[in-house]
């Protein structure tokens, strides 16, 4: 049996799916705990596996929200089940800051010679007058099955800012010797879903002078 989550927030909903049975079988589904399928809304609910072999149901938590909620699948030869536990999410959103500092980078790690882009350090390293350094950080947000919102901010890129996050590119500032100043923001919303709130943080950095950035990734539950 295969689930859409693997925990269950207050009361939503979630897919329950096996597979591999006869077309035109009957598949019963239970459930205990707090819990309710909505195809009937009871805790018991008979259908049919498809041509493909499969069936699926949607379940919804119920109140009071706490505990456990047991599917059972009966009827096919075997008994199948699966548990979900209720979890509480946290009350604020998370936001990872990302910063010269969080990605390693320093330009006290090495000389003052120029370093072209072609020739750059492989990380955590940022050289020269016209200097440029890489950095790589991964982290995980928490509950990621459950983000309502996600999205990158960025406020301000001295000189030229490159950032990627999971291998996808944010974009490139090159703000010169004006206004360091920015202020876009890029939807991550998928990207957490897809990625089970595993992010991987890329930066390159080219500038004279501070080459400080800033810059977050924000969820909302």
């Amino acid at each position: 049996m295969t689930t859409s989550k693997s925990s269950i927030v207050g009361d939503e909903t979630f897919t329950a799916t096996v597979s591999g049975g006869k077309a035109n079988a009957e598949v019963t589904f239970t459930v205990s705990g707090n819990g309710k399928i909505t195809n009937n809304n009871s805790k018991s609910y008979t259908t049919k596996f498809n041509s493909s072999g499969s069936a699926t149901i949607t379940v919804q938590g119920v109140t009071p929200f706490t505990g456990t909620v047991k599917l059972t699948a009966s009827g096919i030869g075997a008994v199948i089940s699966k548990s979900l536990n209720f979890v509480i999410l946290p009350t604020s959103d998370f936001v990872k800051n990302l910063n010269n500092d969080v990605m390693n980078l320093s330009k006290s790690h090495c000389d003052t010679k120029v370093m072209p882009m072609s020739s750059a350090p492989s990380s955590g390293i940022i050289c020269g007058s016209d200097y440029l350094g890489r950095g790589e950080i991964s982290f995980t947000i928490p509950y990621a099955e459950h983000v309502k919102n996600a999205y990158f901010n960025i406020t301000f890129a001295d000189n030229r800012t490159d950032i990627w996050i999971n291998g996808k590119s944010m974009g490139s500032w090159d703000t010169g010797d004006a206004d360091w100043s920015v202020n876009e923001t890029i939807n991550l919303t998928q990207d957490v879903l897809n990625s089970n709130g595993n992010m991987t943080v890329k930066v390159e950095k080219w500038c004279r002078g501070g080459c400080q950035f800033y810059a977050k990734i924000v969820a909302q539950y």
